[in-house]
């Protein structure tokens, strides 16, 4: 068989190549790596705001050395299943190669109770993401499931490079930026969350409780719904009866047995279950916001009420009043240290407060630079090892000795708010934007884990008894996403 090359400028005709005898050498050329290409715009990612439509990110693809390149973001419809079924759909980039294309398209399933998820075809699909669409009832409930094959941005085929040494040159890329490339390619940088529901679009979310390991989840509101609940770990959501406030919850918290809600005007306290009717259990009527609570143990918590703290012994059945917090005012963030050490802080004041006898008093042990800023959490994360996040363009600050003393606080991400921090273990995940940071140091040092963990900007993350993280847009979007092995 005679030897092959190419390319080079016909003339007279005498260099002449087929679309396929071109497209067989670039796959060979670039070691038939295909797949999406990283970094590349958008990188195709596909998302949805939860209507019967999906949106691709712009991107580049490669398939069989055919190039594919989407400028800018696409809009396609999804079809309606049948009142009470549900279907599986595919998105993909697909050669036609009877109209010499390549474009993105749905594949569209079958409908029914228990529906399949179609195939891709291996030898022209680049597979892009499947959707779920659920009409069980309606509205539908549109759900993303990234797929994504993405092309190695490094090619070698040396399975480590440790034989190298710092500033040495391999296929013109240094080793530092080779390892980097190879971490990405084997995806411990970056797993797209899929969608699981949007179940309102109007309300804004003052406040979340979704704690660790379980698939009850509270969302605080200020429209007139007050308060509502998923038990599903978010896929379906319900409305609390029973609240009766004039503005909004502002803090939610699991007794061990009950659920409390606080919020105003006037300053109230309500107590329930999810499935249950919610009855008022505490009022100030000369206070606009009960603005945080605090569980010191089933029986015993604490509430922040103007400059006032108020304690209940009896699970949240009644309350008195405990201590004062002299000068401050909606104290959005408390953490329970245990042994009677607490930590709070508030929107109206520049002062960390710390109280050793159960919030009976209180001293000031940091004067920081976010005065009216809010925090969006203090929060225990290690052995003395406590954050303190604030949410309107203010600084993370750390303490390593309970409290007592303060670094002088950072930024992770330049213009970021903390609004919530989930330690899982010993890692810490800290949302910025839609993105999430990683922490393995009890929060000294951060690096980016997750750039895209949400729709919009994450106002609360927690995790269910699935291991699946779950963060919560300030547009009601709602994502899981999984953990990544190496």
């Amino acid at each position: 068989m005679s030897e092959e090359s190419g390319f080079f400028t016909s003339v007279a005709g005498d260099r002449k190549y087929t679309a396929q005898f071109m497209n067989e050498k670039l796959h060979e050329a670039m070691q038939r790596a295909e797949g999406v290409v990283r970094h590349a715009d958008g990188e195709l990612m596909v998302s949805t705001d939860g209507s019967l439509s999906v949106d691709v990110a712009a991107g580049v693809a490669l398939k069989g050395g055919v190039y594919y390149k989407n400028p800018a973001s696409l809009h396609l419809a999804l079809a309606a299943p049948t009142l009470g079924s549900k279907r599986w759909d595919r998105l993909a980039v697909r050669i036609d190669r009877i109209r010499r294309s390549m474009q993105a398209v749905v594949i569209q399933g079958s409908e029914g109770s228990d529906p399949v998820v179609p195939a891709y075809n291996p030898s022209d699909d680049i597979p892009l993401a499947k959707v779920l669409v659920n009409r069980l009832e309606d509205p539908p409930v549109v759900t993303v499931t990234d797929e994504r094959e993405f092309r190695p941005l490094f090619l070698t085929d040396r399975n480590s490079l440790d034989d190298l040494g710092e500033g040495e040159v391999y296929g013109r890329v240094l080793k530092a930026k080779a390892e980097a490339l190879n971490a990405g390619q084997a995806g411990l940088s970056f797993r797209q969350f899929g969608f699981v529901s949007r179940p309102w679009s109007a309300a804004q979310i003052e406040c979340a409780l979704l704690p660790l390991g379980s698939g009850t989840l509270f969302v605080g509101r200020s429209d007139t719904t007050k308060l509502s609940y998923s038990t599903d770990s978010g896929i379906s959501w319900a409305d609390v009866a029973g609240i009766t406030i004039d503005n909004k919850i502002m803090s939610i918290v699991f007794t061990g047995s009950s659920y409390l809600a606080a919020g105003g005007s006037p300053a109230r306290i309500f107590r329930g279950s999810p499935m249950g009717t919610w009855s008022k259990v505490f009022e100030d009527a000369a206070q606009e916001f009960v603005s945080a609570l605090v569980v010191l143990s089933p029986l015993q918590i604490l509430a922040a009420c103007g400059d006032k703290i108020y304690a209940s012994t009896n699970g949240g059945t009644s309350w008195i009043q405990r201590g004062t917090l002299p000068g401050s005012y909606l104290m959005t963030a408390m953490a329970n240290l245990g042994n009677g050490v607490l930590l709070a802080a508030g929107f109206s004041t520049d002062k960390i407060w710390r109280s050793t006898d159960s919030g009976a008093t209180w001293t000031a042990v940091k004067t920081t630079d976010c005065y009216e800023k809010r925090p969006g959490f203090i929060q225990q994360v290690g052995n003395g090892v406590v954050l303190l996040g604030y949410n309107d363009g203010g600084l993370l600050y750390r303490s390593s000795d309970w409290g007592l003393t303060w670094d002088s606080g950072r930024q992770v991400a330049e213009g970021g708010l903390f609004t919530g921090i989930l330690a899982d273990g010993s890692t810490l995940y800290l949302p910025q934007g839609k993105a999430l940071y990683e922490s393995a140091d009890f929060g000294q040092s951060w690096s980016l884990k997750y750039p895209c963990a949400n729709y919009d900007s994450i106002v609360a993350l927690g995790k269910d008894s699935d291991g699946n993280i779950i963060t919560l847009g300030y547009q009601s979007h709602l994502y899981w996403g999984y953990p990544v092995a190496a």
